[in-house]
């Protein structure tokens, strides 16, 4: 099958989630169908050492740029519309025209988009089998921000979620086919008449790039992500502030990493001896494989977390909250340990850096736990196993 892959950024490097799922499934498609991919850049960098990657997949690759002043301009124009201002900040009556074009040019059997983002390009497309991968219920991540955010943020959240839900509700019902990325998500679309046609399809963890190996582990307590996202930002500060002073009237010595890129100030601002900030980092997996315990205790955001995933594939004892859990469905005090207090995760922590045999066996548990649900086999059968079913429509 020849399937145009329609991505909001170019999904390589793949430094944000969005873009780490796109990379894996353009990988797993190519193996048995065609892929070519169309993305939009709002970045205005050079994008020319992406390529080298992404040719090894894709049949051709074709990135449409909007710069990033009338990117926000369209933001400004569609707060007195009815459009979702993400979808206004992607589109472009220009670049609709040329990506028109480019997909009648190449003749898919099949247009898959990614994110709610981009199905504003579909139209004018209907001739082809349409496929969307939501990813996650983006409006209940807003609806979240909306309750957790002060005026004028809340208003902004709370206008755009109402958008947003409308249009994917829409989307749900004009696709032939829908994924998510889980079943919590899934059930968050429920009330729409045709909620049944979505499929869940989860995020695959490079068990091999995060293994597990021998080395000194001299990190404590370590929590990573983009730390300019917001539910990311919250979280470490319930670490930082709630959490770990608890940790340290028991064992004043240990530290806590706080890991990932774009760190925010109000987080920056409490580097000390004992909470390293690091910023940027080149390699992961080292800082996975140099930590004890690793904790996401994660109160808002939606989807699936991949950083819960990745340190339960090198082996760490993890920490986490029902709602991170509730995307991933391990169990507690078996895969992982289920926390919603300050309290409770504090004592988890300690009781994990001193029993070294629990916390051997909860690690050793998640490791297995992720290679028998989100090994790259695993996740590409199922994504192979529904691309199969797809019926492509006859077309000129």
């Amino acid at each position: 099958m020849r399937i145009v892959f329609i991505t909001s950024r170019i999904p390589f490097p793949p430094h944000k989630g969005d873009q780490l799922r796109a990379f894996q499934q353009i990988k797993m498609l190519s193996s048995l169908h065609e892929v070519h991919l169309i993305s939009i850049d709002v970045s205005g960098k050079n994008l020319t050492k992406s390529f080298g990657e992404l040719e090894k997949f894709c049949t051709s690759i074709n990135v449409f740029h909007k710069s990033r002043f009338k990117a926000w301009w369209s933001i400004v124009k569609a707060l007195f519309g009815s459009t979702a201002l993400q979808v206004a900040y992607f589109f472009s009556p220009k670049l609709s025209n040329q990506i028109n074009s480019t997909v009648r040019q190449i003749k898919p059997d099949l247009l898959y988009f990614q994110l709610a983002r981009t199905v504003k390009y579909a139209a004018g497309l209907q001739e082809y089998k349409l496929a969307v991968d939501l990813q996650d219920a983006f409006s209940k991540g807003l609806m979240q921000r909306s309750r957790q955010s002060y005026f004028p943020l809340s208003y902004l959240f709370s206008l755009e979620c109402k958008r947003l839900q409308k249009f994917e509700s829409d989307i749900i019902r004009q696709f032939n086919h829908v994924y998510i990325i889980s079943n919590q998500d899934k059930e968050y679309f429920n009330s729409i008449p045709d909620h049944k046609k979505i499929e869940i399809l989860p995020n695959a963890v490079d068990t091999e790039k995060f293994s597990s190996k021998s080395v000194a582990k001299d990190i404590d307590i370590c929590f990573t992500g983009n730390m300019d996202y917001a539910p990311n930002i919250a979280t470490a500060l319930f670490l930082i502030r709630d959490v770990f002073p608890l940790v340290q009237k028991e064992m004043p010595q240990t530290n806590l990493y706080i890991v990932g890129a774009n760190p925010h100030r109000s987080i920056t601002v409490y580097r000390s001896a004992n909470i390293v900030v690091t910023g940027w980092v080149d390699n992961i997996v080292s800082y996975y494989r140099r930590t004890k315990v690793f904790c996401a205790p994660m109160n808002s955001g939606i989807g699936l977390q991949n950083k819960l995933l990745e340190a339960m594939a090198v082996g760490v004892p993890c920490i986490t909250s029902s709602l991170c859990n509730a995307a991933i469905n391990a169990i507690s005090d078996q895969h992982l340990i289920v926390s919603d207090s300050a309290e409770r995760t504090a004592n988890e922590i300690i009781r994990l850096l001193m029993d070294q045999d629990r916390a051997k066996q909860i690690g050793d548990s998640g490791r297995e736990f992720v290679h028998e649900n989100f090994s790259p086999n695993k996740v590409e059968a199922k994504l192979l196993t529904l691309f199969r079913a797809i019926q492509p429509k006859e077309h000129k």
